[in-house]
């Protein structure tokens, strides 16, 4: 099922426009297996929870979004045509790397 997602995804991409921002989002909450799916969320409860509970919840979600946002277009830039870049990692490395 999720591979079938990535790879519509993958194949409608290409097409982007001006009005369709949302592709900068929606892979955020896009992953390809359930061992991603699952490394994702444990580190979204070890570590990302921590920091919620420091920062409060509007500036960590401000961050989290912006984080997903810039590692999705950067790992899109630095990646092979045709690979979809998906995942929270983006936003993970930088809710950690907000907080000391």
């Amino acid at each position: 099922m999720a591979h079938r997602i990535v790879r519509a995804y993958r194949d409608i991409t290409h097409r982007a426009d001006q009005r369709e921002s949302w592709r900068f989002v929606y892979p955020i909450f896009l992953h390809v297996g359930i061992i991603h799916l699952l490394l994702n969320m444990l580190a979204q409860v070890v570590a990302a929870a921590q920091v919620e509970r420091e920062m409060g919840t509007i500036p960590f979600l401000i961050v989290y979004m912006a984080g997903g946002i810039y590692g999705f277009v950067l790992g899109g830039n630095f990646s092979r045509t045709g690979i979809p870049s998906v995942g929270a990692s983006g936003a993970l490395f930088a809710t950690v790397r907000c907080c000391p």
